[in-house]
């Protein structure tokens, strides 16, 4: 008997019985196939009797942990459980002494109580360990309900969420008989702890458990045997001869039954036999397979001291097992040798008696390598490196000899010098490929071809057995593409195999045309029909380690000086300086080579500006990296009770964090604080505080904005390390686990972030241990040889690139978007939609990503330049124009979001000429545009233009109409807002129409931004005329548009169909829907499915990103939301806002609710009544008065008895909504003015 006492105390398993328990020892839970859950290094006492069993219980009772509360004087405060394991052991006299054991386990387990802390009174540590407490327990009724419903469905047990319910696992729903005690409190106060023990215990009976007897197989199969042995016996001792039946249902005789009691009494035998005896035959059977291996001329080993030959088998785990010996002589291969010691005994169709012979010298004085001498019999089947042997002839290290079907590699371990030119080791797909190779060469060496002579038809006849051959072909090759188009509906590989088959298949039967094999569009169906027909040999896999190390943070805190520090140390102490840089305009780029743990580890550090004019940079944000956020020690943050960082770099990290987490929500992030020599106290303390306090802020952040799982919990991982970093002496300090580091030098913090790159890569889980395969390496080798080949070629077709994929063996979509992914991250290509390729967006694969990120900078770079104070511009480096020409292709335009043909010349220029190494085109400008485009970055706008300078600029690279010119406008880049007044108004306005608000946890810029562009369609356009004195020297070339105040806001959109209109507005992380309509239902619901439907495709690029639907409550003066999917799925909902219940009919997400319509404040009726006022002549008031059934009080006594004598038409209430929206920007538009 054994006993052990453990108690699960904060999650944390202890143990009782261990009298010297340190705080930081080892209790984890495993579980074992076999034997189930344990606990790791728990203390097991034998004990003998019942008084040391309760002598331990009592002192292992000590040690528990409990504490006093307003309920229980000395409450535990953990879970206890008492396990007692029972072995009984039995030797068998009349089985040679045979052992047999039976074990048992008693599990007392002590759950300590749930409790409110309300009534408990707990604070602090107290508190702490309750909600643990609760935790568990919760965890354990959600096994239990788990288990009491999985008879119907196979439902998921979290046994593994709590300790306490793994450890329980047998005793819940496995081997085990379950007792369950409930302990309940008599008292009336405890009414509602006792009715939910009650539920808990009723729950628990359903539960069902199955007890087996725990007896070892072995002995119980002995037993079965033996209880057989003495049934045989008694039969033997009745000498009866008539037919009865055996235990095992045979009719038998007096022989019969003697046979069946020797083979029962030796199979009893075997099992008794111990682990020992077992083992010493199994040795005895491995010397006898030895032995006979080595009669066939075979061993299990390769020989260091002399040649062998290895076989290669087509299965490579089958290759290099079998190794052959050759002894220094004369060794004979065939299937009748006469030696089998010494020659190898092979078989098969094409193997001769004897086959072969291969004659051995050891190497002579200063020699190293054996001489080998290949001598085949005649009309032998021998091949040696793809060539046909008939004569001797002379192996080295690593040539493929193929005797008939059997194929081997010569090995002589002396062959040093081989060894080196020949490292690389051939398989047998190669062997047999260059044996293909080398008869497909003779034959076309050999191939008679007789001259026919003047007048011979022989040559028509020989060029028309070739045409009939190629319609055989074709045939063939239109039954394959119609499989293939078949399957093109699901699998994009073949879809796009098949398009350009069928492409290259619209070719008429050659019989009246003898030139037309020759055609290039014949050979091109022949190349078809050979890609579609390739086998790709089998390529070795390649273990390539590289990551992008991201620098990401607010403009002016020293990412450049940082990276640049990476580059290397200064020799010498006393040379180190701070670094010359300039402000990064865009990305820039660094690659570094480390030696991590013997791997070359390949860093791809990128600097991103941080100006935040630059929108384009989130795109460019790839998985596989980590991004290190950097921000600067502020020399006023620095006191207790500062954050340690300012206002504006804190923002900016959380935009930061945001667009990491929306793409990547398990990212991996350090934190680098810059500028370490301006603080006051650099001890360790100090800068270890700073740190600490900064990431907890930005930690805490990270999970508020997170994804949540199923349980609740933010799925988002702690931040892998804080640092501060001086760039002048070149040093770094760290917190934590890497504190040891504090005081060495920069290198050794790109080491370690190294260490973590090289850590990602191992448990990639895609690509585990950086081992890519050998045919995703040659696709990846083919589109750099292609950017080399083609080099002012910027992108190539989806269906180029899948052919080319197809070409290098990829064989399915799901490899194909695998490697396409990590291409992307590589910078080795750019999809423009990494998630799925066949989609439209995924049109074409743009072959130069670091280019196409600096052309999106160029744009996002003037808009930095004009939001730059004049005096500070000259300090902007790395632009590729000048900004005086930037400025007059402009126009003034850039500042209202629009991007001119003019400027597009000028910003792309520079970046075209390095591409294309010649003066681009216009054409090539409008490519530029269609890719900005494509990212998501600009739209196209048609725009009226009376101007004919403006028009000859501007219009003739367009076919916009007459009268009309193209521009492109950037959402990101748009100066207006929804005006206040009407984003006030807006529930009151459209009280009657749709009313819906959707939740995120984040909504980043990127996303935001994508919405707007895709809602572009439905905009309805407003602009208004507000000219402006300007008094600067750019005035002059300052066009009429530029002082137009327009509704393409930054923050929301005034949405139009044929019979209603949208206002969206974003409300922090909420984006909320009114509308109003004239007809019904229809066009309403058609708008708000197509704004859908743009959610719905855009979260699926997101994967970080949750979003809830929510209604509002239909009480007449509440003003809260509720999610939709909680007022569904209940009959009744409670508002925490106003308190009241109201039954789940009554929601309604456009239009009145049962309980009433919406009731407003006076004040807000009254500035509805003041804004229409001001944006209507009186009739129109009335109309759109009516229309959204809203009061207005006539001040002018000669409308009181006036009537509007039909309904007003619905493009007078649409235009009237209109006027009002136009009116509202322009009275934004002044009172900012004004405020200036």
């Amino acid at each position: 008997v054994e006993v052990s006492y453990l108690e699960i105390y904060n999650e944390k398993c202890r143990c009782l019985l261990t009298p010297k328990t340190t705080a930081n020892a080892e209790f984890k839970v495993r579980e074992h196939p076999v034997t189930g859950p344990y606990v790791e290094n728990l203390a097991k006492v034998v004990v003998h009797s019942f008084e040391e069993i309760d002598k331990l219980m009592v002192s292992g009772n000590k040690t528990r942990t409990v504490a006093a509360t307003n309920m229980n004087a000395t409450s535990s405060r953990s879970h206890a459980i008492f396990t007692l394991t029972v072995t009984q052991v039995t030797t068998h006299p009349d089985q040679s002494n045979a052992t047999s054991e039976m074990a048992a386990r008693i599990n007392l387990v002590d759950l300590a109580g749930s409790e409110r802390a309300d009534r408990t009174g707990a604070t602090g540590a107290v508190l702490k360990e309750g909600s643990n407490i609760n935790k568990s327990l919760t965890t354990l009724g959600k096994v239990i309900n788990g288990l009491a419903e999985s008879g119907a469905s196979k439902k998921h047990v979290p046994f593994r969420d709590s300790a306490l319910t793994w450890l329980l696992k047998e005793n819940l729903c496995g081997n085990s008989k379950t007792i369950m005690l409930a302990a309940l409190s008599p008292a009336a106060c405890n009414y509602e702890e006792t009715v939910s023990t009650l539920r808990y215990a009723d729950r628990a009976k359903c539960l069902r458990t199955v007890a087996v007897v725990n007896e070892d197989p072995s002995s119980k199969k002995i037993r079965e045997l033996t209880e057989e042995i003495d049934q045989l016996r008694a039969l033997l001792q009745q000498n009866s001869m008539n037919a009865q039946m055996s235990p095992r249902g045979k009719v038998h005789n007096h022989e019969d039954l003697s046979l069946q009691l020797m083979e029962s009494e030796k199979l009893r035998e075997m099992e008794a036999k111990t682990w020992k005896e077992k083992e010493e035959q199994a040795q005895e059977i491995a010397k006898l397979r030895d032995e006979l291996g080595k009669q066939s001329g075979m061993s299990n080993r390769m020989s260091r001291e002399v040649p062998s030959l290895v076989n290669l088998n087509e299965d490579p785990m089958m290759s290099e097992c079998l190794f052959y010996t050759l002894q220094p002589g004369v060794t004979s291969i065939g299937s009748a040798v006469k030696d089998q010691s010494k020659d190898i005994c092979i078989e098969g169709d094409k193997i001769l008696g004897m086959h072969a012979f291969i004659h051995v010298t050891p190497p002579a004085e200063g020699q190293l390598a054996f001489t080998a001498t290949l001598t085949p019999s005649e009309q032998a089947d021998v091949f040696v490196n793809g060539a046909e042997v008939t004569e001797a002839r002379e192996l080295h290290h690593n040539d493929r000899v193929i005797f008939g079907n059997h194929v081997f590699r010569y090995v002589d371990p002396k062959d040093q010098v081989n060894t080196k030119q020949r490292a690389a080791p051939f398989d047998f797909e190669k062997a047999i490929e260059e044996r293909f190779e080398a008869e497909m060469a003779k034959k076309a060496t050999n191939a008679p071809f007789e001259v026919p002579s003047a007048g011979s038809d022989g040559f028509v006849v020989m060029k028309a057995d070739v045409q009939a051959q190629q319609v055989t072909k074709l045939r063939d090759m239109e039954q394959r593409i119609k499989v293939m188009e078949h399957e093109a509906k699901t699998n994009l590989s073949a879809k796009f195999v098949a398009q350009t088959t069928v492409a290259s298949s619209k070719v008429s039967s050659p019989a009246g045309s003898p030139d037309r094999a020759a055609s290039p569009q014949f050979n091109s169906l022949v190349n078809a029909a050979k890609l579609s027909n390739t086998t790709v040999a089998r390529l070795p896999n390649q273990q390539i380690f590289k990551q992008k190390i991201v620098l990401v943070g607010h403009q002016e805190v020293g990412k450049t000086s940082l990276r640049k520090c990476f580059e290397g140390d200064p020799i010498f102490g006393f040379m180190a300086k701070l670094p010359d840089v300039r402000s990064t305009t865009g990305i820039d780029t660094q690659i570094r080579s480390l030696t991590i743990e013997g791997e070359t580890v390949e860093l791809n550090i990128a600097d991103f500006a941080g100006q935040e004019a630059y929108h384009s940079h989130t795109l460019f944000l790839t998985n596989r990296s980590v991004f290190a956020l950097i921000w600067k020690i502020s020399a006023v943050e620095q006191d207790v009770m500062s954050t340690g960082i300012s206002q504006h770099e804190e923002e900016r990290l959380c935009q930061w964090i945001q667009e990491i987490y929306c793409k990547f929500p398990k990212s991996k992030l350090v934190l680098i604080g810059t500028h370490l020599d301006e603080m006051r106290d650099q001890s360790q303390r100090s800068v270890g505080y700073i740190l600490s306090k900064v990431e907890s802020l930005l930690s805490k952040y990270a999970a508020k904005i997170a994804r949540m799982d199923e349980n609740g919990i933010p799925m988002v991982l702690p931040f892998m390390g804080s640092f501060a970093v001086s760039c002048k002496s070149r040093v770094f300090m760290s917190t934590g686990k890497y504190k040891e580091l504090s005081g060495k030098k920069i290198g050794e913090l790109l080491n370690l972030l190294g260490r973590l790159a090289h850590n990602e890569c191992v448990i990639d889980p895609v690509f585990p241990c950086g081992a890519v395969p050998g045919r995703h390496i040659k696709l990846m080798r083919e589109i750099e040889a292609l950017k080399i080949k083609q080099g002012g070629q910027m992108l190539i077709s989806m269906g180029e690139y899948v052919h080319l994929a197809v070409r290098t063996g990829i064989e399915s979509d799901a490899e194909l978007l695998q490697i396409s992914q990590l291409l992307h991250c590589w910078n080795s290509i750019y999809l423009f939609n990494h998630q799925n390729l066949n989609c439209p967006e995924n049109l074409f694969v743009f072959l130069h990503p670091v280019w196409l990120c600096k052309l999106a900078g160029n744009l996002f770079s003037f808009s930095h330049v004009i939001h730059t104070p004049l005096h500070l511009r000259s300090l902007i480096g790395g632009l590729e124009y000048q900004i005086s020409q930037a400025e007059l292709g402009d126009m003034s335009m850039m500042c209202r979001g629009y991007l001119r043909f003019p400027l597009a010349r000028i910003l792309f220029h520079t970046s075209l000429v390095n591409m294309l190494k010649r003066e681009p085109e216009d054409t090539n400008y409008l490519m530029c545009i269609q890719l900005l485009s494509a990212m998501e970055l600009l739209y196209q706008v048609t725009v009226l233009c009376d101007d004919r300078d403006v028009t000859e600029d501007e219009g003739l690279t367009t076919n916009a109409p007459q009268g009309y010119i193209h521009r492109y406008f950037v959402p990101s880049l748009s100066p207006f807002k929804v005006p206040i007044a009407l984003r006030e108004a807006a529930p009151l306005l459209f009280h009657k129409g749709l009313h819906i608000s959707y939740a995120f946890n984040m909504i980043p810029k990127e996303m935001w931004y994508k919405i707007l562009h895709r809602i572009s369609p439905f905009i309805e356009y407003i602009s208004v005329p507000c000219p402006i004195e300007m008094e600067d020297e750019m005035s002059a070339f300052r066009l009429d548009q530029a002082d137009e105040v327009h509704n393409r806001w930054i923050d929301g959109a005034w949405l139009r169909s044929d019979a209603c209109r949208l206002l969206m507005l974003k409300d922090g992380d909420h984006i909320r829907l009114y509308s109003a309509e004239t007809d019904n239902v229809l066009a309403e619901e058609q708008l708000h499915r197509r704004i859908e439907e743009i959610f719905t495709s855009l979260l699926k690029d997101y994967p970080g990103i949750q979003r809830h639907v929510m209604v509002q409550c239909p009480t007449p003066f509440c003003t809260a939301w509720h999610k939709v999917k909680d007022v569904y799925s209940a009959d009744k909902v409670k508002c925490d806002s106003c308190g009241d219940t109201y039954p789940s009919s009554a929601v309604v997400s456009s239009g009145a609710s049962s309980l009433g319509v919406k009731q407003y404040s006076q004040e807000a009726k009254r500035g509805v009544q003041n804004m229409l006022r001001g944006s209507l002549d009186p009739f129109h008031v009335r109309v759109i008065a009516q229309f959204l059934d809203i009061n207005v009080d006539e001040e002018d006594e000669n409308h009181e008895n006036t009537s509007l004598s039909q309904d007003p038409s619905k493009v007078q209430v649409l235009r009237s909504l209109d006027s009002v929206v136009r009116h509202l920007m322009l009275q934004e538009f002044w009172n900012l003015n004004a405020n200036r």
